[in-house]
């Protein structure tokens, strides 16, 4: 397993550009947090995740369709350990694996996040047992036995650790 700590995904995902190029992944985790809007004034459909619900697995975004069998693998792993889980919606944003997954001859891909209210601001709110359920859900089913699992993560998650 190997970690791209990719720099500049808000403008062009340039650090997972040439982390994915250099480190050739058969297969990769964006990992990171997403848009949880879910307060007074905001439509159903318009809110991206919840607080408390659960991980959220991207089925697409504005930069990528996410692969089936990765997230296939996500789902049966969060049921297996009883893990909430939910899909990100609307189809809003783009994150590393939109370019990670078109390196080289493709890589599949796609993104588990952690809901969080506020985010780019100088706070941010999130439920910290969720964290931990992603960690669990990553580390435990995702990684067990996989020797060639490559996972790109960024920054920001290093400091919610």
């Amino acid at each position: 397993m190997l970690f791209n700590f990719a720099v500049q995904e808000e403008i062009g995902g340039r650090g997972a550009i040439t982390g994915a190029f250099n480190l050739k992944p058969t297969i990769a985790l964006a990992i990171e947090n997403t848009t949880a809007a879910d307060v007074p004034g905001i439509k159903n459909a318009e809110i991206p995740s919840y607080i408390g619900k659960g991980p959220a697995i991207t089925v697409a975004d504005r930069s990528m369709i996410s692969s089936p069998k990765v997230n296939d693998r996500l789902v049966r792993n969060a049921e297996i350990d009883n893990i909430p889980y939910q899909y990100k919606k609307p189809m809003s944003g783009g994150t590393d694996a939109g370019k990670i997954h078109i390196s080289r001859e493709g890589v599949p891909s796609s993104v588990v996040s952690v809901p969080c209210r506020y985010i780019h601001s100088p706070t941010s709110l999130l439920k910290f047992y969720l964290f931990h359920l992603f960690h669990f859900l990553l580390q435990v089913r995702f990684l067990k036995g996989q020797s060639k699992l490559y996972q790109l993560i960024s920054p920001f998650q290093l400091i919610l650790k």
